[in-house]
């Protein structure tokens, strides 16, 4: 299934034992909140060999960027946050999955919840 998302950028990172991946999309149209879902359990799906696992949805590609710490999609840069739509986690070691969608963007909404 092709999905209405643009890969921005990746990155890796490997503090220690572990394998992280970040991976900054933008929707290509006004995006689709189940289709959205179905994106991240595809990524959940390809990404087990990773032990963490981020994506995060801007707005647009010129405001996408990484976070100024290490990875956890845990953006302090309030700036950067009014362009987050929406942001992954994927724990392969314990199983946590969870998608936040926001209504507006991650400073001025609360997210919306979704166990992938």
């Amino acid at each position: 299934m092709d999905f209405p998302f643009q890969l921005v950028n990746e990155k890796y990172q490997s503090p220690g034992q572990n394998l992280n991946k970040m991976e900054l999309f933008v929707p290509m149209g006004d995006f689709d909140v189940e289709v959205l879902k179905q994106f991240c359990l595809s990524k959940k799906t390809r990404a087990r060999f990773d032990d963490f696992y981020f994506m995060v949805l801007f707005d647009k590609a010129e405001n996408a960027a990484f976070p100024q710490t290490p990875f956890t999609a845990a953006y302090a840069d309030e700036e950067l946050r009014k362009y987050i739509k929406a942001f992954y986690t994927f724990n392969s070691i314990n199983g946590y999955s969870k998608l936040h969608v926001y209504e507006k963007n991650s400073l001025e909404s609360i997210p919306e919840e979704f166990e992938i």
